[in-house]
């Protein structure tokens, strides 16, 4: 619904402009324009972008997931982006086991405690939605526990809300990153980023202005840039579900 939001608010604002909607009376397809830049930087993320990335760390949690080897794993390229000062791209991936069925987990990164903790969940389905019974027990026979905090032992600032989610599709994407003397920890980094450059909202209201005219350029380009400038972030579950939404979409 994000994205259909973004392009209907899109023709809208385009109706501002009279000579748009004079052009739009006419049988002109001018204001879709408005609804195309709309939503197209967001559209070059979730279609695009990601893809584009290359990660320093990969973790696979496999069958029968530990939660102290993911979270030792997420601490160590963490401690590797402090002490180097070069980032760090860390992919988390789900856990599929079969064609509808995932088993979900959490990470969360506690700046007070200093820790990363994770959590070993219930089976879900594609609609996220777990399974009666499912759950990992306090104390799984054969099994590594459900629970696991490890120390991060270097100042950290979470951008986003602490709590992550992983259950269907494709996993989340962290990027950790030293500024002066903490370590940022970054959601899905790729979104928001070239896509919404000014640079690029003036090469397409130029281009589309060239090659359609001086007022499909203004309404490409202007709300292009609108949406560039938005305020508010989304939430960090708002990105997760557009970026599952996306890989559904594709699938489909």
């Amino acid at each position: 619904m994000k994205g259909i939001s973004h392009f209907i608010t899109g023709v809208a604002l385009a109706t501002f402009f009279p000579p748009v909607v004079q052009a739009g009376a006419q049988g002109s397809l001018l204001p879709i324009l408005g609804g195309v830049g709309g939503i197209l930087p967001d559209t070059l993320d979730f279609k695009f972008a990601r893809y584009f990335e290359r990660y320093d760390l990969e973790i696979d949690p496999g069958p029968q997931p530990d939660a102290s080897a993911i979270a030792e794993q997420v601490v160590g390229a963490m401690r590797r982006a402090y002490e180097t000062g070069k980032s760090q791209n860390v992919m988390l991936h789900t856990i599929r086991l079969g064609n509808d069925l995932w088993r979900q987990y959490t990470i969360r990164f506690d700046p007070e405690r200093n820790e990363v903790a994770v959590r070993i969940g219930p089976i879900v389905n594609i609609g996220q939605v777990p399974l009666p019974g499912s759950e990992v027990g306090a104390n799984p026979r054969g099994r590594p526990p459900k629970d696991a905090r490890v120390k991060v032992g270097v100042p950290m600032v979470h951008t986003y809300d602490a709590e992550n989610r992983i259950d269907i599709f494709s996993g989340p994407f962290f990027k950790f990153v030293r500024k002066g003397g903490k370590l940022h920890v970054h959601f899905l980094d790729w979104h928001r980023r070239w896509s919404h450059s000014l640079t690029l909202a003036a090469v397409v209201g130029v281009g589309v202005g060239l090659t359609l005219g001086k007022w499909a350029g203004i309404v490409m380009g202007g709300l292009y840039q609108w949406q560039r400038r938005r305020g508010k972030p989304e939430t960090k579950e708002a990105l997760r579900q557009r970026d599952i939404l996306s890989e559904a979409e594709e699938m489909g």
